[in-house]
C-alpha cells in the first residue's frame, strides 16, 4: 500500500492482522479491498487504489466481471473487518450477492446482460463520484 502512495500506520496493520488468526478464511482480494477503505489517504487515493488492484493488466480499464468482483470484495472485506456478517442464506432478507451487484452495475453503466463491455478508469471514477 505504501508503494501506491497511501500512508499506512504499522501498528494499525498489526492490529488488523491480529483480527485474522486463520487467514485461510479470508480471500486476499477481500482483505485488500476492505483494508484499503480503512487506510489513511484521501477518498480519491482510495478509490484509485481499489481500481488499480483489479486492473491486473494495467490497461486503465477492467472487465465488467472484474468490476462486479471488486464491489463484492469491498463488501466482504468490510464485513470481515467490521465483524458483521452478511446474511447470505435468507432469500427474503436484503442480502448482497453477485447477481444483485451485477444487475445494479448493468443499470448504472447502461450495459446489457451478456454483452457487457470493459469499464475505463475514467468511467469508474465518474461513477464513484456520482454515487
Amino acid at each position: 500500500l505504501k508503494s501506491s502512495g497511501i500512508d499506512v500506520d504499522e501498528a494499525l496493520v498489526e492490529g488488523i492482522m491480529g483480527l485474522f488468526p486463520n487467514m485461510a478464511t479470508l480471500n486476499v482480494l477481500d482483505f485488500i479491498e476492505g483494508f484499503s477503505l480503512l487506510c489513511k489517504g484521501s477518498y480519491e487515493e482510495k478509490v484509485n487504489l481499489i481500481f488499480d488492484v483489479f486492473d491486473f493488466q494495467q490497461r486503465g480499464e477492467i472487465s465488467f466481471d472484474e468490476l462486479t468482483i471488486m464491489l463484492m470484495c469491498c463488501a466482504r472485506g468490510l464485513e470481515y473487518l467490521s465483524e458483521r456478517k452478511i446474511n447470505r442464506n435468507n432469500k427474503d432478507s436484503d442480502t448482497i450477492d453477485d447477481e444483485k451487484v451485477a444487475e445494479m452495475l448493468r443499470y448504472d453503466f447502461g450495459q446489457t446482460q451478456g454483452m457487457e463491455s470493459d469499464i475505463s478508469k475514467e468511467q469508474y471514477l465518474g461513477w464513484v463520484k456520482e454515487k
